[in-house]
């Protein structure tokens, strides 16, 4: 299938995020049309359709604070992608990455994470090592906190109103889970429970 971006209105608003969900849009309008539903169907399907669990997932908005769960990313590519498609040009980005290297090269997500985040929490991993090496502390804060738990109450209680929380792991999830559904499913229940975290602003 081909297809190009301009199928959609310009002023249609999607749930996930970046250019290249409105290609993946484009992609199943033209799928869609083939199968005889009319453009006001396939519009309406695809504005109000929420994406995939673990994949630039918007989970939640407390206090004009966005909260998305990326954890599929595991690749720096993938969370760079995120970065970009999330970026509002005022660096509102908290991000929580970290993990196991995949030997991948992790430059361009250097770049990104100082482009676009305020404030990065990093899981401890042979991945977070290498990217630490790669990033200019000056101008954002950047922390290794000791795990998944810990890293997101901290994102919230620095996080305010018209700032993003995103969770993208950029790398494996070996050093802490059995595999990404385990950390997947952590990140989950940690917003959902979030009315407990102690002295959040959220």
């Amino acid at each position: 299938i081909l297809a190009d971006v301009s199928v959609l209105p310009e002023d249609m608003l999607l749930s996930m995020p970046g250019e290249h969900n409105r290609l993946n849009a484009a992609l199943a309008y033209e799928a869609l049309k083939a199968t005889g539903l009319t453009d006001e169907e396939i519009f309406e399907g695809l504005a109000t359709f929420p994406g995939v669990e673990g994949r630039l997932q918007l989970v939640t908005t407390v206090n004009n604070v966005r909260i998305y769960n990326d954890n599929n990313a595991t690749t720096p590519q993938a969370t760079t992608v995120a970065l970009e498609a999330l970026d509002m040009g005022n660096k509102n980005i908290i991000l929580i990455a970290g993990g196991a290297d995949k030997g991948i090269n992790v430059s361009e997500l250097a770049y990104a994470i100082m482009k676009h985040c305020k404030n990065v929490f990093l899981i401890p991993g042979s991945g977070t090592d290498n990217l630490l090496g790669y990033i200019d502390r000056g101008d954002i804060g950047v922390s290794v906190i000791e795990n998944l738990k810990t890293a997101f109450a901290d994102a919230t209680r620095l996080a305010t109103a018209g700032d993003i929380i995103l969770f993208s792991p950029a790398f494996a999830s070996f050093s802490q889970y059995k595999n990404e559904y385990e950390r997947n499913d952590e990140f989950m229940s940690l917003v959902e429970n979030l009315s407990e975290v102690e002295d959040t602003g959220l």
